[in-house]
């Protein structure tokens, strides 16, 4: 990690490390990081433009925060393009990487079409909404 890049985190990551406020909500606007938790809030369009700054906020804070449990919740989320799909799968190869594992939550019926379509069922399993319960499998 880049020497400005660990600054930053040290900054952001309020378990691993002390964190100012003012950097804390300057940048992290997807990512909320609890003890080894993280859960990302998925924009309302995952296009090529937010999919790299979620890509940079999310490595950040997992690196620099030693997450293990990864949440991706899709509550407001309405359009994902490729370069989404992209950085989801990228962020749940990652967080196996550190022996973790990747949940999504709050999926629509278009985005479960998605995640069929692309196979990111097989990297990490659905939750239901707010009970955070097991999907059973349908297929």
């Amino acid at each position: 990690m880049k020497k400005y890049e660990r600054h930053q985190a040290e900054k952001l990551c309020p378990v691993s490390f002390h964190f100012m406020t003012e950097w804390r909500y300057d940048m992290n606007r997807y990512c909320e990081v609890s003890e080894d938790c993280m859960v990302i809030h998925i924009p309302r369009e995952l296009d090529h433009h937010e999919a790299g700054r979620l890509r940079q906020e999310a490595d950040l804070l997992i690196g620099a925060c030693h997450i293990r449990r990864l949440v991706f919740d899709f509550a407001k989320t309405e359009f994902m393009d490729s370069s989404g799909i992209g950085v989801i799968i990228g962020r749940c190869r990652n967080i196996g990487y550190y022996g973790g594992s990747a949940c999504a939550k709050n999926l629509n019926g278009r985005l479960k079409k998605i995640f069929l379509v692309s196979g990111l069922q097989e990297l990490m399993r659905e939750e239901s909404g707010k009970t955070g319960r097991k999907e059973t499998e349908k297929l």
